[in-house]
């Protein structure tokens, strides 16, 4: 199951204590030696390419670092607590859920931030002074949610066939079948470009008209649109709605429209599918000089168009 937000508590660790000690000199005067506590450890949140989903936080709610350790006689200093490193997929952002404001977007791979520094260490009575009480880890609050970065995404209505398109393009395994939202979380395939690049594709799941107010699968997923470099907007002439291929076009941009002022702003181009049909030329009649975007007629069943199309995605992503 893909998991895109999940809400967790990190914890930072407290610092060590001082230590309050005295060394007998040969002159049998006491001098304090007591050693400074350790630093408690930091949490610290990574962003990296190689991490797909947060999945691994499902089961792990809480995220906790160890507390530094206590300072020792003969001026010796208190361990201090590695930091826990969390790896994030790119495109994460990080909120405070008691706020709700944003504490970093780890959009980059390398990118990190600090979530919970840990706390400083009590100071040893080696400093002339009483011990001085350590710092306290605190605990946060935060809301994970990613947006996928991808090159290109797949949008379109219920069984217009985006999984068997994003197979042919990639080579990926998203599942296929004939019922309507067999694809439930965003799917996620690279196929490599004539110059060796991996272009990254995502395929949505299917929107309805009334999306925004919660039918079908709602709208929700529709964030992982706000980093993508070109909207592929698959339609097929031969749907269960009665929407021929303008109209159609017309419930999906609105639908997206309604998400986000802005996603509608986003490069697109068109692909129609299901060419290998009866009647695909009828129904396709008079509307391809329609559209100002680039059209693509494919079969993402029998492969016809294909070739085209990913050399129109290489340029498109140039």
């Amino acid at each position: 199951m893909f998991i895109d937000e999940v809400a967790i508590t990190v914890q930072s660790g407290s610092g060590g204590r001082g230590c309050e000690s005295f060394c007998l000199r040969t002159d049998h005067k006491k001098v304090p030696d007591g050693g400074d506590g350790g630093k408690g450890g930091d949490i610290i949140f990574c962003a990296d390419k190689n991490v797909s989903g947060l999945e691994d936080f499902v089961n792990r709610r809480v995220i906790r670092a160890e507390a530094g350790g206590s300072g020792g006689a003969n001026f010796k200093t208190g361990r201090s607590s590695a930091p826990v490193v969390m790896r994030l997929p790119c495109g994460t952002l990080i909120l405070n859920r008691e706020t709700d404001l944003r504490i970093r977007d780890l959009a980059d791979h390398g990118d990190e931030v600090v979530v919970a520094k840990g706390g400083r260490g009590g100071a040893g009575n080696q400093h002339g002074r009483r011990v001085c009480d350590p710092g306290e880890g605190h605990a946060v609050q935060l809301m994970l949610i990613l947006k996928l970065v991808s090159h290109v995404a797949l949008v379109g209505l219920p069984n217009s066939g985006k999984s068997l398109l994003l197979n042919q393009l990639t080579g990926a395994r998203a599942k296929v079948d004939t019922y309507p939202f067999s694809t439930k979380s965003p799917q996620l395939g690279v196929f490599e470009a004539s110059d060796y690049r991996q272009l990254k594709i995502c395929e949505l799941p299917g929107i309805l008209e009334g999306s925004h107010a919660g039918k079908g699968l709602g709208n929700k997923f529709l964030r992982h649109l706000e980093r993508t470099q070109l909207i592929v907007v698959l339609l097929d002439p031969f749907n269960d709605y009665k929407l021929g291929v303008r109209e159609g076009y017309k419930v999906l941009l609105h639908e997206l429209g309604r998400y986000a002022e802005n996603i509608p702003d986003i490069p697109r181009m068109i692909v129609v599918n299901k060419s290998d049909l009866p009647g695909f030329a009828k129904r396709l009649a008079g509307m391809k000089s329609e559209f100002k975007e680039p059209v693509f007629l494919v079969s993402a069943l029998t492969g016809n168009g294909i070739d085209k199309l990913k050399q129109a995605l290489e340029r498109a992503v140039s």
